[in-house]
């Protein structure tokens, strides 16, 4: 909605049969120029899929886009970047044992830090996360649609890591609606830079690992250890299946989520746990 009420503004109000070739790359040419070639790509897709629906109903037998060759006028996009991410398991294991024996940074930011490795959420859904959303008899974190990216409702079985950890946190923050407040303002969460800044003061700058990384560690890692592809995709709030099986349903595997969550908490602890005996064993 943003890209029609903003990018295409000039032509959303002009009738169909009259939007031109000349129209369009004009459109394209000025998000280019801003800096944006993926986001040209993306509202031409738009573009493209409106036209193609009004000749489809007969509205208009108008379709300028037909005319372009997208990659001749923006050229070739950029690669992907991957967020940096951990996938060596002993590194990983260095990086959970750096995070839960730290003493440093306000008690939100360690806590939030020492439990997005353990639930697959991204960093703003980990820090918008409401004492509400936490079911501890249960055992799950029901994360509403507003929060969530997909914003689509999303269940995360806890492990016993995570409801030990929680347990713990209630005891300093339920003043707040928020498990992980602002000192500023208890009626905010953390702020969106802390979790970042929290890992290079620990020594992993954003070319090592970000806090969005750990998503991509437990899928890549859990893939290798032969985890069922939908779980995982599943956990991490993805669509799965095709455009007609796929209908979202957050209880989807839950069982196998369960099982799958307890096993990669205990992983970590495992991974945790063998570094802490080298810094042992080295002294």
């Amino acid at each position: 909605m943003r890209w029609l009420k903003v990018d295409l503004k000039h032509i959303c109000g002009l009738q169909i049969d009259y939007i031109t070739k000349i129209n369009i790359l004009d459109i394209i040419d000025s998000i280019v120029d801003a800096g944006h070639k993926k986001k040209a790509y993306d509202v031409f897709s738009v573009l493209r899929r409106i036209f193609l629906f009004a000749t489809s109903k007969d509205f208009t037998n108008n379709n300028p886009t037909l005319k372009i060759d997208f990659k001749t006028v923006v050229g070739i996009l950029p690669p992907v970047q991957n967020l940096p991410a951990i996938i060596d398991s002993r590194k990983l294991g260095q990086l959970i044992c750096d995070i839960d024996n730290s003493i440093l940074g306000t008690f939100c930011t360690m806590e939030a830090l020492k439990l997005i490795p353990r639930v697959f959420l991204r960093p703003s859904e980990v820090r918008n996360i409401k004492w509400e959303y936490i079911d501890f008899d249960k055992r799950l974190i029901y994360m509403p649609a507003e929060v969530m990216k997909s914003k689509r409702d999303h269940i995360v079985p806890m492990s016993k890591q995570v409801i030990k950890q929680l347990e713990y946190v209630f005891q300093h923050t339920n003043y707040s609606k928020f498990v992980f407040p602002s000192e500023r303002s208890s009626n905010q969460p953390i702020s969106k830079n802390v979790l970042g800044n929290r890992l290079k003061a620990l020594g992993y700058d954003s070319t090592v690992m970000v806090a969005h990384g750990f998503r991509s560690t437990a899928s890549t890692l859990l893939s290798e250890a032969g985890v069922e592809e939908n779980y995982i995709e599943t956990q991490l709030a993805h669509l799965i299946g095709n455009a007609t099986s796929r209908v979202y349903n957050r209880a989807k595997y839950l069982p196998q989520r369960k099982v799958m969550m307890q096993k990669w908490s205990d992983t970590l602890d495992s991974l945790r746990d063998k570094n802490d005996q080298q810094m042992i064993d080295s002294i």
